[in-house]
C-alpha cells in the first residue's frame, strides 16, 4: 500500500476513533456525574464567551457548596424555566432570599431582572468545548442517525481504501490477513525463471 492509500486509511481510522471516544466520553459524563453530584448543561448560546464558548458542556455542583459571591459562574432557572448559566455581578441580601444581578461575559447588559439565589441550580465546576454540541445530538433521532451514518461511512472509507490500494505488497495483505504473493526469481539476463 503506497503511502497515500496509508495515510488516506489511517486518517479515515483516526476519525472514527475520535469520533466513538467522543460519544463514549459524553454518554459516560451524562451517566456518571449526577452520581457525584453534578449537573450537565450545554451552552446553546454565545453569551458566556470567550470563558464559556457555544456548544460546550458544563458541569454544574448539585446547589452552591458555598456562599455565591460577585465573580461565581452559576446555572440557574429563570420564571419561566429556562436555564441559564451567567456570572454574578452582585449579591443583595443573604441565604435563599439574597437576589443575584447576572450578565453574561460577552453581553454589554446585565440581565434585566435579578435571580433568587433559590433558583439556582448550582456553580459551574468545568466547561468542555465541543461536548455539548455532541450531548445535544444524542438526545434526537436525527442526531443519533447522523452520528450512526458517519461511524458507517468512516468504516466503509478505511474498508475501500484498502482494497483499493495498487498491486499486491507485504503491507496490504498483512492488513488483509493473508500472506503476500511470492515474486518470481529472475535470472541475470531478466527472464523468469
Amino acid at each position: 500500500m503506497d503511502r497515500t492509500y496509508r495515510l488516506a486509511r489511517r486518517s479515515a481510522d483516526a476519525a472514527l476513533v475520535a469520533l466513538v471516544g467522543t460519544v463514549g466520553l459524553v454518554a459516560a459524563i451524562s451517566l456518571f456525574s449526577p452520581l457525584v453530584g453534578l449537573h450537565p448543561f450545554v451552552i446553546r448560546g454565545a453569551s458566556m464567551e470567550p470563558a464559556i464558548p457555544r456548544g460546550a458542556l458544563v458541569l454544574v455542583t448539585d446547589g452552591p457548596d458555598r456562599a455565591l459571591a460577585a465573580g461565581d459562574v452559576v446555572s440557574f432557572r429563570e420564571a419561566n424555566g429556562t436555564i441559564v448559566t451567567h456570572r454574578i455581578v452582585d449579591v443583595q441580601g443573604a441565604g435563599d432570599d439574597a437576589l443575584l444581578t447576572t450578565r453574561g461575559d460577552a453581553n454589554a447588559a446585565i440581565d434585566p431582572a435579578a435571580a433568587p439565589a433559590g433558583h439556582v441550580i448550582g456553580r459551574v465546576t468545568v466547561a468542555i468545548p465541543v461536548l455539548g454540541f455532541v450531548s445535544a445530538m444524542l438526545t434526537m433521532p436525527s442526531g443519533i442517525a447522523s452520528i450512526v451514518l458517519l461511524a458507517l461511512a468512516l468504516v466503509v472509507l478505511s474498508w475501500l481504501v484498502a482494497e483499493l490500494a495498487p498491486g499486491p505488497c507485504a503491507a496490504c495483505a498483512a492488513d488483509r490477513g493473508r500472506s503476500a504473493p511470492a515474486t518470481p526469481a529472475t535470472d541475470e539476463a531478466g527472464a523468469t525463471a
